[in-house]
């Protein structure tokens, strides 16, 4: 557990976040404060058998939420991560719309090549309506080659 303050010019305390690991240093969660108690943001996180982090759940303000998963392949690798919130906010006015459920968002699908680096990313909206496709090349070390490709498809 630990507790960060955050002080003004005259040493007074603004801001409090406090956080919460586990005995593998794994954070579990992390919770933000005025220093009048009110509620700014907290972060929940759960992990798998292996460790890998498999969730986050964070609200923005007590009733905007993000949600946050990831899904590994057996060499521990992400291959799916999902993006959801119960809000966004409006193109053109820039309101902030709120639902019931969290259906703003978007899903990463990653494909790796036969050397084990990132060849191809797939992002979905959470209806599965395609958004982008992103092809990736290396060179013969492994670093990757500015010749990555995005094709964005909005319908």
């Amino acid at each position: 557990k630990r507790l960060d303050t955050i002080r003004d010019h005259t040493g007074t305390p603004i801001k409090y976040t406090a956080y919460v690991h586990d005995e593998q240093a794994r954070r579990l969660a992390e919770v933000t404060a005025w220093a009048d108690g009110t509620f700014v943001n907290g972060s929940f996180y759960e992990y798998d058998g292996k460790g890998h982090r498999t969730r986050e759940l964070h609200f923005n303000a007590p009733n905007l939420i993000n949600q946050n998963r990831y899904r590994y392949d057996e060499q521990g690798r992400v291959v799916d991560e999902i993006y959801s919130r119960n809000y966004e906010y409006e193109e053109d006015s820039g309101q902030l719309l709120q639902f019931p459920k969290a259906t703003a968002g978007y899903h990463v699908t990653i494909r790796y090549n036969e050397k084990g680096f990132v060849g191809e990313k797939l992002i979905n909206d959470l209806h599965g309506v395609r958004e982008s496709r992103s092809e990736f090349d290396y060179d013969l070390h492994g670093q990757p080659i500015n010749r990555s490709k995005t094709v964005r498809l909005f319908v």
